[in-house]
């Protein structure tokens, strides 16, 4: 209970920040990096020598994602056409938080078999690390950053 709650206060500074800071310049890197770093602190996570230390990490993942879920929305909201905002917005949902059982379950047969700490720190460190390569070496991933900023409403 106490790690959820540190998640959504993380989520919830997140977004508060989002609101008080400008409008980043490069809105798909920065989101990009926000949703690289945070499950590269399932790493310190998993390895916190106590249950206060690894809410740290918690806390400061939900923030991460949260900026990059506000950026992603924002992002969403300008790029993709009107007419197919919903159906994108609907398989972004499905995909988002549909597969999370999956992964739930997932994890409680693979951390019967290869333990706790080692379930939740290797996906951290793929996932990571493999957005983190993506990031750096496939370009058009932050094409939209190159493009002129559309004005403010």
């Amino acid at each position: 209970g106490v790690g959820f709650a540190a998640i959504g206060l993380g989520g919830l500074v997140g977004a508060l920040v989002m609101i008080v800071l400008p409008r980043p310049k490069r809105r798909v890197r920065t989101m990009w990096l926000a949703w690289c770093t945070a499950p590269l602190l399932a790493v310190p996570f998993g390895l916190a020598p106590s249950a206060w230390v690894a809410l740290i990490f918690v806390f400061v993942a939900g923030m991460l994602v949260m900026v990059g879920n506000v950026l992603w929305g924002t992002l969403m909201q300008s790029e993709v056409p009107k007419e197919l905002l919903g159906r994108v917005s609907s398989v972004d949902w499905m995909v988002s938080l549909g597969l999370a059982p999956v992964g739930v379950a997932l994890a409680g047969v693979v951390s019967g078999i290869v333990g706790i700490r080692v379930t939740i720190i290797v996906p951290g460190l793929v996932v990571g690390v493999t957005a983190l390569v993506a990031l750096i070496t496939v370009h058009s991933v932050t094409a939209i950053d190159r493009r002129p900023p559309a004005p403010e409403v």
